[in-house]
């Protein structure tokens, strides 16, 4: 039986960081493997926060992706 995998992370790529490898490992047995991020990452620096919020969740998408895991939850 396929076992259901939750993380929480702070902000986007904590969790590759974090357990990428260990996620990765439950994918690869067909784990269902969901991951929420509870702040953006980049809201708190000065600058243009809209396109890095953008371009950070993105990349989370993509490395969800590459790892099997189901599409992210951006908190915010």
């Amino acid at each position: 039986m396929n076992k259901q995998v939750l993380v929480i992370a702070a902000h986007p790529d904590d969790e590759v960081i974090g357990c990428g490898g260990t996620l990765a490992r439950h994918a690869a047995v067909g784990d269902i493997i969901n991951i929420i991020f509870l702040a953006d990452g980049e809201s708190s620096r000065s600058g243009q926060q809209q396109a890095s919020i953008g371009k950070r969740q993105a990349m989370a998408r993509n490395a969800a992706s590459i790892l099997g895991c189901h599409e992210p939850i951006f908190l915010g």
